[in-house]
């Protein structure tokens, strides 16, 4: 103030004193240098992240003639620390970093009369660039009263959606007359306030912070009021390559769409689904042709009204398959005599294509009413003929089995049931068991001539008829029943022979009746007057050229017979012609045409044959006998079947192909101790064979064999072969 003071008095002074006589110039004072302040903090500071460089950016600050840029990779940033980039002008790209890696930013501001401090310090990470999604894959657009709604799936990566529409297809984004709708951030979109009946088109993209995908495919719909409904009542039956489609009308409808495809969930208009409008479906109904069977088809159909397409209907599907095969016919079940098992047999069908079988086992008749109850049935699937069935079976039991076909590929393409087969288990058959008055069914026909060389039938019974026998009437002989041959007592017959035409079978153009069916015939049989016979003897059923293991059923089959090379046999017997009808081994099933032949060869039945069974040690002598027994010693018992035992008497019997062979089926599997190594197995005939108190004596010498691999002894007495079991 008091400096102020005296500059104001000299000033004052030094006028009063020029108007003394002094110098009149006037002195021009010295302009004063205003003060610079220093620069203000940046307040706006902030860094984008990027491929391997950071974006920093600040505002400017009044009275800053430059900036200084301060970065370190260590918190926290001081000038000290940071590396100094001078002169930076915002925005700075920082380069050349690694990406992943964190720094830290802060900024100064600067002029002449110094540098502000440090701004906040901010951190960022150097990223790699983020990549563009893929387009949304499926779109789909549903029309409603003034609306579309619009649907798609996620994409991955895609921070928002953007929606493209128009009403000329196609969609172009950013064309003239499209418009974009953006920042969706959910998967759907209700396009409201549109105008009912007009097509509408969109197109839908991803977008992230690596840019917007591509567009999707194309989709439409047309808003229709309320009332314009889609078809109901859609209904797809299926066919042989083909469905069969119908649906209720739709009010004013001029045509329909039909559209389908092999996935569920079908859209108009969506990939995979192909449209069906040609030629013009007018009516309720349509037919789709020339599919694959097996395979399923979905199929939704819209109507056409006043040329707008309304709403899909509900989705059907249907999986077109061949028609069913005919029921398998002609089916028998057999129960074995000396084993627990029942062989089932049937007729193949005839059909376009491979059929499979499947059996169905019931304990009560009329198993066809029950088939689909596994609590009453049991079933046996893709099974062929002859099915062996051992499956949980008890003695003395009544078993009903009924078959049916199947298309091959096509489990549930199933025909309808055969007729029903009943046997009971456990029980013997015919021959050497003596059980004739207990047999239940048909067992089977002589269809080859036979010579019984002890004047005993099958059952151990004494013969005193002859072939064909004399009755009462003309065309029905007396038969003896005592042959142990069919027909059975227990059968009533009006004709003979009697061949049931619900049985019979066409094969080939040729109509046969099967054995173990009520048809009845009888070959030509004689009772022996030599006190000796020569015959052959014919080791059957391949014994010798099949493989056994320790599990294996060893299948011993015998046959006596002579032909025109024993002394002797110079005539001949009828026997009727059969043919093999299905099946193979001892499970086929065979059958006649009815038709009958003079045979110079025929079979012979002698009732003190033997059959045993030894073990061989590795020097070739006996180990052990596992099996000794004769016909005749069978007679009067009865042979239950029990499971696989061989403790079974042995005997003869009436093949499929209507021959007396001796058979026995001996199970590895009750061999006790080492099962391995050879085995000898005999045939031999008795010199007596005792029936109660009848001593009935050999009738028999064996001349000749019918296979290389076995002996015969010098006596005609007995034959053997050697087996190995590995």
């Amino acid at each position: 103030m008091k400096s102020w003071i005296r500059v104001i008095t000299a000033a004052v002074v030094c006028g009063v004193m020029a108007g003394c006589g002094s110098d009149d110039t006037v002195t021009t004072p010295t302009p004063i240098t205003p003060v610079v302040a220093v620069p203000a903090i940046p307040t706006t500071v902030s860094v984008e992240p990027g491929d391997t460089l950071n974006t920093v950016q600040w505002s400017a600050v009044a009275g800053a003639t430059s900036y200084n840029l301060y970065w370190s990779d260590v918190a926290p940033l001081t000038k000290q620390s940071a590396t100094v980039i001078n002169g930076a002008v915002s925005p700075y790209k920082h380069t050349g970093l690694t990406n992943g890696k964190l720094l830290y930013y802060a900024v100064t501001a600067r002029n002449s009369a110094g540098e502000s401090e440090l701004s906040s310090v901010i951190g960022a990470t150097p990223v790699p660039p983020v990549p563009v999604p893929a387009a949304p894959a499926t779109v789909n657009a549903t029309s409603g009263d003034t609306v579309v709604t619009l649907a798609w799936t996620a994409v991955s990566g895609a921070a928002s959606y953007n929606v493209y529409w128009s009403k000329a297809s196609p969609v172009v984004p950013g064309s003239a007359g499209v418009t974009k709708i953006g920042g969706l951030t959910v998967l759907s979109y209700s396009h409201v306030g549109l105008t009912n009946g007009d097509r509408y088109y969109y197109l839908v993209s991803a977008v992230n912070s690596g840019g917007e995908s591509v567009a999707s495919t194309e989709v439409s719909a047309t808003p229709m009021p309320a009332s314009f409904g889609a078809p109901m009542n859609l209904a797809a039956t299926r066919g042989d390559t083909k469905v069969q489609l119908s649906w209720s009308p739709v009010q004013s409808a001029s045509s329909y769409n039909v559209y389908w495809s092999k996935t569920a969930g079908v859209v108009p208009g969506g990939s995979g689904v192909t449209k069906i409008d040609s030629p013009l479906i007018t009516a309720t109904s349509y037919t789709h042709t020339g599919l694959v069977n097996g395979d399923t088809y979905y199929y939704v159909v819209t109507a056409i009204v006043m040329g707008v397409e309304s709403a899909p209907s509900a989705e059907k599907s249907a999986r077109p398959l061949p028609p069913a095969p005919p029921a398998p016919a002609t089916v028998s079940a057999v129960a074995a005599k000396d084993a627990l098992e029942i062989a089932v047999q049937w007729f193949d069908v005839t059909y376009p294509s491979a059929v499979g079988y499947n059996l169905y086992r019931g304990l009560q008749p009329g198993v066809a009413t029950y088939l689909n109850d596994p609590t009453k049935v049991t079933k046996f699937a893709n099974v062929t003929a002859p099915f062996i069935d051992t499956t949980n079976l008890t003695t003395a039991t009544y078993y009903y089995y009924v078959v049916t076909a199947f298309v091959q590929g096509f489990t549930d393409v199933e025909s309808a049931p055969s007729g029903e087969a009943a046997v009971q288990s456990g029980r013997s058959g015919g021959g050497g068991g003596g059980d004739e008055g207990g047999d239940e069914g048909f067992g089977n026909n002589l269809s080859f001539p036979t010579i019984f060389a002890d004047g005993y039938g099958l059952s151990g019974l004494k013969i005193s008829g002859t072939w064909p026998g004399v009755g009462p009437f003309a065309t029905l002989p007396t038969f003896d029943f005592n042959t142990g041959l069919r027909p059975l007592s227990t059968e009533t017959l009006t004709t003979f022979p009697f061949f049931d035409s619900s049985t019979a079978v066409s094969i080939g153009g040729i109509t046969y009746y099967p054995q173990a069916s009520a048809s009845t015939w009888q070959a030509e049989w004689r009772v022996n007057t030599s006190p000796t016979m020569e015959v052959i003897v014919d080791w059957g059923d391949a014994l010798l050229s099949k493989s056994y293991t320790a599990q294996s059923m060893v299948r011993i089959e015998t046959i006596l017979k002579q032909d025109a090379t024993i002394a002797g046999v110079t005539d001949s017997m009828t026997a009727y012609k059969m043919a093999l009808l299905s099946g193979s081994g001892i499970n086929e099933l065979q059958g006649t045409d009815r038709s009958t032949y003079a045979s110079a060869t025929r079979n012979v039945f002698a009732i003190n044959a033997r059959l045993k069974v030894e073990k061989l040690a590795a020097d070739g002598s006996i180990a052990g006998v596992l099996y000794d027994k004769a016909v005749y010693e069978g007679f009067g018992t009865t042979v239950e079947g029990g499971g696989r035992t061989n403790d079974t008497a042995y005997a003869a019997e009436l093949n499929q192909g209507g021959l007396v062979v001796y058979g026995k089926n001996f199970y590895m599997t009750q061999v006790t101790g080492e099962k391995t190594g050879k085995y000898r197995i005999t045939f031999s005939l008795d010199p007596t064979a005792k029936l109660g108190t009848v001593d009935v004596p050999n009738h028999i010498k064996m001349v000749n064999k019918s296979d290389a691999g076995a002996m015969l002894s010098t006596d005609g007495l007995s034959t053997w072969v050697e087996i190995t079991v590995n």
